[in-house]
Formats: C-alpha cells, sequence, structure tokens
C-alpha cells in the first residue's frame, strides 16, 4: 500500500484506511525477483528431522535467514 499498489474506488489509501462494504479493490502485484542468495556448506547437527520439521542444533547468534533488503519501486 505505501507504493501505491493497492486501489481503493480508484484511489491509493493509508494502510490504516477501513474498507467499506461494496468498495472496489484493485491490486498491482509485482513480477516476482529473482533470489541472488546462495547456501552456505555449514557443518550443523540435526537433532531430529521428519517429512515435515527439522530440529537444528545451531549456535547462538547465526543469522538463519537474511534481513529483507528495500527493493527500488517499480
Amino acid at each position: 500500500m505505501d507504493e501505491g499498489r493497492v486501489l481503493v474506488e480508484g484511489t491509493a489509501r493509508k494502510p490504516s484506511y477501513r474498507v467499506i462494504a461494496g468498495e472496489s479493490i484493485a491490486i498491482d502485484i509485482p513480477e516476482a525477483i529473482e533470489s541472488t542468495l546462495a547456501p552456505e556448506d555449514i557443518p550443523l547437527t540435526i537433532l531430529y528431522q521428519d517429512d515435515q520439521v527439522a530440529v537444528i542444533d545451531k549456535p547462538a547468534g547465526m543469522i538463519v535467514h537474511p534481513a529483507q533488503a528495500k527493493l527500488p519501486a517499480r
């Protein structure tokens, strides 16, 4: 919404806007951006693993996911 990609009745609104029943909402979904992330070969101890979950013994302070980068407006 901050980028003006969500329109209510043809007008960009603030995220705090409360939609009224019957209003038309249009959303411009941008194309996906291909990730440039690459895995690192770090030895980790797997404590448990099945088809749906894995429990990993990771060192304290190890970052497990990258911070979201600010993407340029399209």
